[in-house]
């Protein structure tokens, strides 16, 4: 087994998942991913990306641990 060990730090302050939102388009009911939600986790997939300096995402088992600080 190969270890390879990636470090990143997400700028700015965490974001929650938001809970999907519904609206209805053309009477049919639309899912959709809350705004805050989507630029938060585009963010978290832009510094991952550029951590792992261009190589692809495993299909192995991965070991995470996840610190995050916030504000009191």
């Amino acid at each position: 087994m190969i270890t390879i060990i990636v470090r990143f730090t997400i700028p700015g302050e965490a974001v929650g998942k938001g809970r999907p939102r519904m609206s209805v388009v053309n009477g049919r009911g639309r899912m959709y991913t809350p705004g805050k939600t989507a630029q938060y986790e585009q963010l978290v997939k832009l510094a991952a990306s550029e951590a792992m300096g261009g190589q692809s995402p495993t299909d192995q088992p991965v070991h995470l641990g996840i610190w995050v600080y916030l504000p009191i």
